[in-house]
């Protein structure tokens, strides 16, 4: 029997016992920092989790003070691959790659929510380590019960244990001792262990010594940073800065130029890459006779050759979208704008290296992807757009929609340049007809966001118009 932990209540807790540590006996543990700790198994965004979100007025200030490192990005790819660029939409692919190169700085509210999602991400790795270390140490010294569903009981642990307070005072790693008790309690209601064979005074001396070890394992863990602080904003959120390089044709051969120029980019010591990561289908989601090499954008001798210049790590990623790009994850802290001015250091970014096919698709798609995450990060002017998907986006449909959009990615990316200029793949093309309603064809979903663009580009204009009209009346007063 697995225990369930939603609003587990801390002052209900009761120690076994044979536990019988106090916490005072270790200095460096804490005292529980909140009075209920909620634990629950969510993967999106709720009103709960927001509760450890920065203000507002932080991430404007990390929003401001981003410029330097976007306009050192953007001139550092002028330089070493703008060569590359094909101003007429006419020139050779092999010589011109790249259709456009594109910059961005978050917007305040995506900083926001991205810190809530990354942190959340860490803490469940965190707790997650903290489990089956928990589970290791108990190993050492009582056997497994062979009927336990030992596999199913950690999960169940892992996926529950999620403490929040205003402050981002995340458990267990605050304080590894309290969750050392709730986890020996999840694994005993489960029987997972056999600890008759073990006399109760020993079984105190065994939880003093598993409360020390969990104390060492603690103190030799990365700490989280605070999310309320704007040096930790800039920790946790990696991409406040971002380029997109769009490629005209994604052929390995052709987008070589670009890697080698970044490369070039290194070896002069203007961009220090920290990590190099290549995302590719999961050959499970592939056709049987379709093949891997159909969706790369470089080969590994190239992003080897990218990795032995840069020292850096290359991670080889399974898309869990369809999604397919090359992520180059850049640091700004040795640039000279980071040394003169406390402000704009400590900033990270992201280098996205994509198909225009795949660009255009992932427009679209990432407004799904807020809101089957529950963010907030929709302007209003996309309120149409977010209704329609979320009447529709329900039950069977869920799971249908999904694998349609897989399919819809591997679509783009294999686009043949030769071929004509089509629509999105359909959901009849790629043979969801029954199963994903027309109301979610990409097309369809195409076609109300540029009506919610046109929107926001003419509130754009009022309200540029509106600030001219202001400061006119300022100026003659």
């Amino acid at each position: 029997m697995l225990v369930s932990l939603c609003n587990f209540s801390i002052n209900n807790l009761s120690l076994r016992p044979k536990t019988n540590v106090q916490t005072n006996s270790y200095p460096n543990l804490k005292p529980l920092e909140c009075d209920t700790v909620s634990f629950s198994g969510r993967k999106t965004l709720i009103a709960e989790d927001m509760s450890i979100a920065p203000a507002v007025k932080s991430c404007t200030a990390v929003e401001k003070h981003a410029a330097p490192a976007k306009y050192y990005l953007e001139r550092i790819l002028a330089e070493y691959v703008g060569e590359y660029v094909d101003t007429t939409d006419s020139l050779p692919s092999e010589d011109y790659p790249i259709l456009t190169c594109e910059s961005r700085i978050k917007s305040p509210r995506s900083i926001r929510e991205k810190v809530v999602s990354k942190f959340s991400a860490s803490h469940a790795k965190m707790a997650s380590n903290f489990t089956n270390k928990v589970f290791e140490e108990l190993s050492r010294y009582y056997d497994v019960n062979e009927e336990a569903d030992v596999e199913a009981t950690i999960a169940e642990v892992q996926n529950n244990i999620n403490c929040h307070d205003k402050r981002g005072a995340f458990m267990p790693h605050i304080n590894p001792l309290l969750y050392y008790t709730i986890i020996q309690q999840c694994f005993e209601e489960a029987k997972i262990f056999n600890y008759s064979s073990v006399d109760e005074t020993r079984q105190i001396e065994i939880d003093t010594e598993i409360a020390n070890n969990l104390s060492e394992f603690v103190k030799s863990q990365k700490s989280l940073p605070l999310t309320h602080t704007n040096e930790g904003i800039k920790e946790i959120v990696a991409d406040i800065v971002g380029a997109r390089i769009i490629l005209r044709e994604a052929n390995p051969k052709y987008t070589k130029k670009v890697f080698d120029g970044i490369k070039r980019a290194v070896e002069d010591g203007k961009l220090k890459i920290t990590s190099i990561e290549n995302n590719i289908p999961d050959p499970d989601k592939l056709d049987e006779n379709d093949n891997i090499s159909n969706y790369i954008y470089a080969t590994d001798s190239t992003l080897n050759s990218l990795k032995t210049v840069s020292g850096a790590p290359l991670y080889t990623n399974k898309s869990k979208t369809g999604y397919t790009a090359v992520h180059i994850n850049v640091d700004f802290s040795d640039c000279d704008f980071a040394k003169q001015n406390s402000k704009f250091a400590g900033y990270r970014g992201e280098i996205q290296i994509i198909g225009e096919e795949v660009a255009q698709l992932k427009e679209i798609e990432d407004l799904c992807y807020k809101l089957k995450d529950n963010k907030k990060a929709l302007k209003a002017e996309y309120k149409p757009f977010k209704n329609h998907f979320q009447k529709y986006y329900v039950g069977d449909v869920v799971q249908h929609f999904d694998d349609y959009t897989y399919k819809a990615y591997l679509e783009q990316r294999a686009f043949n340049k030769k071929q004509d200029k089509k629509d999105f793949p359909s959901i009849k093309q790629l043979g969801f007809t029954g199963k994903v309603p027309e109301e979610l064809d990409f097309n369809n979903l195409a076609r109300i966001k540029r009506e919610c663009d046109a929107v926001k580009k003419l509130n754009y204009t009022a309200d540029l118009l509106k600030q001219i009209q202001a400061q006119i009346i300022k100026e003659n007063s």
